[in-house]
């Protein structure tokens, strides 16, 4: 595999990671209230939890782009 179709694949596969957690983030916002309370687990908590996981995909993706990585 080239390396700029490498940068392509680590770099889509970034953006749809972020894009997902970004929107189940917000979904789970959104209908928050549905829950019934005893089963609900939307606290700030679990959100700065979810925004903690959206560094993996950006720190990957950042590797995959540096151009030290280029081989």
């Amino acid at each position: 595999m080239r390396v700029l179709t490498a940068r392509w694949v680590a770099g889509c596969a970034a953006g749809i990671s972020v894009a997902l957690i970004a929107g189940g983030l917000a979904w789970a916002y959104v209908d928050r209230h549905l829950v019934p309370t005893d089963r609900m687990g939307w606290n700030i908590s679990d959100a700065f939890g979810e925004v903690v996981n959206l560094a993996i995909p950006v720190a990957g993706f950042v590797v995959s782009i540096h151009p030290m990585c280029a081989g």
